[in-house]
């Protein structure tokens, strides 16, 4: 049949359609949704210590593999939205694995839903202390098979359910402008000590295994070492990390001043036998003089400084 009249044929049941009453759809088109660079977002983790991992990694302790959705949040929203979308997770007790797409869109949708919750701050981070995310979004994952909507949408509801009480008590004062510019200042200065506070412990827990460690290694052989340290001590999950640990000890723990307030992924580089003297100088003159230093700076002088190892590159 010529094309001329296939056109002909396909107008005339169209035609015959619309005069039947019926509606002819047409296919949808659907549009890419804005998503920030993953830059923007790497920076955001990297100041949080979380950890991006693909898909179809284990998740551990505060590991993400929603790279997608929080990096269309960013678009939309801002990074202060994420960053205190992260936060509420990363800094809340219990919810260390809580890190998942559905759960980070749940609360991300109560926080939009209801903004003067989430202005409160640290108030708003302490709710979700012991507020057992993973288990909630458990028991709400059923409900998208009886109803047309996300199973995520079910968790923001139930979230909201529980903080309802908390946050719209008759009792619950409303600030001005001023006092919530003042609570939010001493809400970051509390949150900054308590975050230097718990970095400092667990580099000390950490700096004592790698003292461990380096005995352990004087005694046992070579190949028996491995086994046995990731066999002693839980805290050892990947083959590297007794290496890592030994360095840091053997370098700074006689200066715990340095050590203050870092993250263990900064202390780890700069103790690492592939960073250039001079480099490892600057940064602790750096961290010294109070200046920031990130993991991702590190990696890359140390990539482009022309005595480090072709692996490090």
């Amino acid at each position: 049949m010529p094309a001329l009249a296939v056109r002909d044929r396909a107008s005339q049941n169209a035609a015959a359609a619309g005069q039947r009453g019926r509606l002819v759809r047409l296919p949808r088109r659907r549009g890419q949704r804005p998503k920030a660079s993953p830059d923007a977002l790497a920076a955001i983790l990297d100041a949080l210590e979380i950890e991006l991992i693909g898909t179809a990694q284990t998740r551990r302790d505060h590991q993400t593999a929603a790279g997608e959705t929080l990096r269309n949040l960013l678009a939309l929203y801002g990074s202060d939205h994420v960053t205190f979308l992260l936060r509420t997770v990363r800094e809340s007790s219990g919810n260390e694995r809580a890190l998942t797409d559905p759960i980070l869109r749940a609360i991300s949708a109560v926080m939009l839903a209801f903004p003067a919750w989430p202005d409160t701050g640290l108030r708003w981070i302490e709710t979700f202390d012991g507020l057992p995310l993973v288990e909630m979004y458990t028991k709400a994952r059923p409900l998208k098979y009886a109803a047309p909507a996300s199973a995520w949408a079910f968790l923001a509801g139930m979230i909201a359910e529980r903080l309802y009480p908390v946050f719209e008590a008759p009792t619950v004062a409303k600030l001005s402008i001023e006092e919530r510019r003042n609570a939010k200042l001493e809400r970051k200065a509390a949150e900054r000590a308590r975050r230097m506070e718990s970095r400092a412990t667990t580099n000390s827990a950490r700096i004592e295994i790698g003292q461990q460690l380096i005995e352990m290694k004087r005694t046992a052989g070579y190949r028996q070492f491995t086994r046995l340290a990731m066999r002693r001590f839980d805290e050892l999950r990947c083959s590297h990390q007794p290496a890592e640990y030994m360095n840091v000890a053997v370098r700074y723990a006689d200066r715990p001043a340095i050590l203050q307030g870092l993250s263990w992924q900064v202390i780890a580089l700069l103790s690492s036998p592939t960073l250039p003297e001079d480099l490892r100088s600057e940064f602790e003159r750096r961290i010294e003089a109070g200046e920031r230093v990130t993991p991702s700076e590190i990696a890359a002088r140390r990539a482009a400084h022309p005595e480090a190892p072709k692996g490090s590159r």
